[in-house]
C-alpha cells in the first residue's frame, strides 16, 4: 500500500465519522423538535445521507489527499509523523471519554439514572 493510499483511507475514516456524528446529532435534534415524525422520514435521512453526504465526504478526503501530496508533506520524516499523529487522535480521544465515563459521581447522578430506569420499567 501506498502513502497515497493510505493518506486517503485515514482521512476518509476520519470524516466518515466526524460527518456521521454531525448528522446523527442533527437527525436528533429534528426528531425532537417535529410532533409528526414517521419511519417515511427516517428513511429519507438515511438516502440523504448515503446518496448525497457520504460522497461528497469522500470527494473532500480526496482533494485533502492531493493537496497534502502536493504540497510535500507526504516526504518520509513528515509522513510518518502525520501518520502518527493521525492514529493517536482516536486512541486520545477515547481515553478522554473514558476518563470522563469513570470520574467519581455522586449518588444524585446514580438516583436520577435509576428512577429513569424505574419509570421506564414500570
Amino acid at each position: 500500500m501506498n502513502k497515497s493510499k493510505l493518506l486517503f483511507i485515514i482521512i476518509t475514516l476520519y470524516l466518515v465519522v466526524f460527518t456521521f456524528f454531525i448528522s446523527k446529532s442533527i437527525y436528533l435534534f429534528f426528531t425532537a423538535h417535529i410532533e409528526k415524525w414517521n419511519s417515511v422520514i427516517d428513511i429519507i435521512a438515511i438516502v440523504i445521507l448515503v446518496v448525497i453526504v457520504l460522497p461528497i465526504t469522500i470527494f473532500i478526503s480526496e482533494k485533502l489527499t492531493t493537496s497534502i501530496l502536493k504540497r510535500k508533506l507526504a516526504e518520509k520524516k513528515i509522513y510518518y509523523t502525520l501518520i502518527t499523529v493521525l492514529m493517536f487522535i482516536p486512541i486520545i480521544v477515547f481515553s478522554v471519554s473514558m476518563l470522563n465515563e469513570y470520574k467519581t459521581k455522586s449518588l444524585k447522578d446514580y438516583s436520577n439514572t435509576i428512577n429513569l430506569v424505574l419509570k421506564r420499567y414500570s
